[in-house]
């Protein structure tokens, strides 16, 4: 009697376990798809994202990014140029006056808190444009995010996923 009786109470707790490492998008018989079939099933699911026009928006959108990151190492490479020439400038506007003042430059330009009031500005400048950068990032997020959920409502993403999984695990030349 007692056999039947655990046999019983594990059942459910192997099924829960089962069905626990199922991957999402799976279904009954996967293993037993061909790699003819994989294709026959994925090629609907790929005409509705192309037909919803996702993947061009996505590629957009992907550009627009790309852009985006391309003018900012142009502007950072900019930036650079600009502290390099202004550091140079400025030692030799230093070096002037040291030899104009017998050495007492440094002390006069501390004296009137030039260099405390440039790094100041210097900082906040920094800070604005790493709020700027924060700020696009988030647009470019979200942007992405819409995109994707165009395409999470067109197609059962999970199934697709599923489906590629497989072919690559049957090695399937995909078209």
């Amino acid at each position: 009697m007692r056999a039947p009786v655990a046999s019983l109470l594990c059942t459910p707790l192997w099924t829960t376990i089962a069905l626990a490492q199922t991957p999402p998008g799976a279904r009954p018989n996967d293993a037993a798809l061909t790699c003819e079939q994989i294709q026959a099933e994925l090629a609907p699911l790929a005409r509705q994202v192309m037909q919803s026009g996702a993947l061009t928006d996505i590629t957009r959108v992907n550009q627009e990014r790309q852009d985006l990151m391309d003018k900012r190492a142009a502007e950072a490479r900019a930036e650079a140029a600009r502290r390099t020439t202004q550091t140079a400038s400025e030692s030799t506007a230093d070096a002037a006056l040291d030899m104009a003042t017998f050495g007492m430059g440094s002390n006069i330009r501390r004296l009137f808190g030039g260099g405390a009031a440039k790094e100041k500005a210097q900082a906040e400048a920094d800070a604005q444009r790493a709020k700027k950068v924060q700020e696009e990032d988030k647009a470019q997020r979200a942007k992405i995010d819409k995109e994707l959920d165009r395409v999470h409502a067109t197609v059962d993403t999970e199934r697709a996923g599923r489906l590629v999984e497989l072919a690559e695990a049957k090695k399937c030349k995909m078209q």
